[in-house]
């Protein structure tokens, strides 16, 4: 990142264009959200165009490929510490995100991810301990810690070819190991279109309510911030040398009134060399 053309100041710019939509990503916009007047957003706006992170199609603003790479380099820190701010403070998203944005701008590198990992445990950790579930894995090698992505299948009860609810969850998903041996898989929901083969049918919905099973007892799976957890105690874990394969019985119920509440297997294949925060 060349600090000369990119200043605090600038970046706070690129960001809000970043976050915002429709009739607020406008330079009008962007001064009166920043207390500013709009010669000096004007200004900021010209300086980033001209340094090819940013671009105007008529009044909107968007962020080139330049742009958006300078954004996805801090992407996972300013999601994560935006929404513990939102749910700390009921901060608007993209108020979250800019000053999450001022904290890890201010610190090293490898501070930003520690508190951005110690963010997401803790939502994750006292969503699951809520629930009064079990988190601990006995699988999960102890001292290797981390977030992890999660690749996962989603299969009809008994593995009888892959679920509709297969596109009902963004993938991957991700598995939240805490150096203690807790573990929690954390699903993210997506709205998902389905087309029967059988009658023609074209179903859309989202995800209205998930369980898991524990034992021999059906849970319903706490939600964080938009997040399904899993607890690690639900996973039936097999970890090898770096890498680490699963399953977890689910059953889930969608917003589509045409399809039934159903049962299901996630499988699941992570790779513990590769962390994400």
């Amino acid at each position: 990142m060349d600090e000369t053309k990119l200043t605090y100041h600038r970046l706070r710019h690129l960001l809000y264009y970043y976050l915002h939509r429709g009739d607020n990503r406008t330079v009008s916009a962007a001064a009166s959200f920043f207390g500013v007047s709009r010669q000096s957003a004007r200004k900021v706006f010209a300086q980033l165009s001209d340094n090819g992170y940013l671009e105007k199609d008529d009044s909107k603003v968007s962020l080139t490929l330049k742009g958006l790479e300078v954004i996805r380099d801090q992407r996972g820190y300013l999601e994560e510490i935006g929404i513990a701010f939102e749910a700390a403070f009921g901060s608007p998203p993209a108020e979250a995100w800019l000053d999450a944005f001022q904290i890890i701008h201010a610190l090293p590198n490898e501070k930003a991810a520690y508190i951005a990992k110690g963010v997401t445990f803790l939502r994750a950790f006292t969503a699951l301990r809520a629930l009064g579930a079990d988190t601990f894995n006995a699988n999960i090698l102890r001292g290797k810690f981390g977030i992890f992505p999660a690749s996962f299948t989603v299969y009809k009860k008994g593995g009888a070819g892959v679920s509709m609810g297969d596109q009902g969850f963004r993938n991957p998903a991700r598995l939240i190991i805490g150096a203690d041996g807790e573990a929690a898989l954390e699903l993210t929901t997506k709205t998902f279109r389905y087309e029967s083969l059988a009658d023609g049918k074209n179903l859309r919905g989202a995800l209205k309510q998930l369980w898991f099973k524990m034992g021999e007892e059906w849970l319903v799976a706490p939600e964080a911030q938009g997040r399904r957890l899993i607890p690690g105690g639900a996973l039936r874990l097999d970890v090898g040398s770096g890498r680490c394969s699963g399953t977890v019985q689910i059953e889930a119920e969608s917003s589509a009134l045409e399809m039934p509440r159903s049962k299901a297997d996630i499988r699941l294949e992570v790779d513990l060399d590769t962390s994400i925060i």
